[in-house]
């Protein structure tokens, strides 16, 4: 499945990015999850797998998964998904 850019307010891929980045890590620090491979560990992913996600862009399902762990408010999904 083609990696897509779900969210239509940001100016660059950097800028959207940025905001992703801030957003995980606010929601990782609301539930307790201090690192991003804790974060990898609870999906299944490895430590590099998730580092280059971040780079590189989810896929759907994992951030399906990353919304059950989550448990994103209802203004960070709409910051993610637009």
């Amino acid at each position: 499945m083609p990696r897509t850019r779900l969210d239509r307010f940001s100016e660059t891929p950097e800028s959207y990015r940025e905001n992703f980045k801030r957003t995980v890590r606010s929601a990782m620090w609301r539930k307790g999850i201090s690192t991003q491979k804790a974060l990898a560990i609870d999906m299944g992913l490895s430590a590099d797998q998730m580092k280059q996600r971040f780079k590189t862009g989810f896929k759907d399902y994992e951030l399906k998964r990353l919304n059950q762990i989550l448990e994103f408010t209802e203004k960070e999904r709409e910051q993610l998904w637009g």
